[in-house]
């Protein structure tokens, strides 16, 4: 288990533009297989949030924790469980979705507890008048959160996704 800190720490590392705790970011990211579904869903969108423009490192995070990864070259699906993540664009210019069956305020709890964690600061909430947030960074990263799905809405059904969009 440590190795795989160590691992994603190094890799983690090699990384000059994470403004966030590397440490505390790897030991989210070991919780890819947790038991508890909250770890996970916070586990899958820290290695989204540590790897922007870095597709194919973050596939190998997951590989390396033996998720299932299947997809094409524009459209990557990556899940485990009841949690799914969804990688849309190019190697360099992608955004990631983190869906689960955690409802839409869990998912929220989850990502502000993850922020907080990892010591990612500078974000700012706003409502939407759909009633979803949004976080936003100076540095043009967009988090939404809603209920997932095909036709997301903003109300507290069992489903949930952390969407993920980088500055490019």
């Amino acid at each position: 288990m440590k190795y795989c800190v160590a691992i994603t720490a190094l890799t983690l590392l090699a990384s000059p533009a994470l403004a966030l705790d590397d440490i505390a970011l790897a030991e989210e990211i070991n919780m890819l297989n947790d038991t508890n579904p909250l770890n996970v869903v916070a586990a899958a969108t820290a290695a989204c949030l540590g790897n922007p423009q870095e597709r194919n490192r973050l596939v190998s995070i997951f590989e390396f924790s033996e998720w299932d990864v299947n997809g094409t070259y524009d459209h990557i699906e990556i899940n485990r469980g009841d949690v799914w993540v969804t990688l849309l664009g190019s190697e360099e210019n992608f955004s990631c979705d983190v869906d689960s069956s955690l409802t839409r305020n869990d998912a929220e709890i989850t990502l502000l507890g993850l922020l907080g964690r990892t010591a990612w600061q500078g974000w700012d909430v706003r409502t939407e008048d759909d009633g979803c947030n949004t976080l936003f960074n100076s540095d043009g990263t967009l988090i939404f959160i809603d209920s997932g799905g095909q036709d997301p809405t903003c109300d507290t059904t069992n489903s949930s996704a952390i969407r993920i969009a980088w500055p490019y």
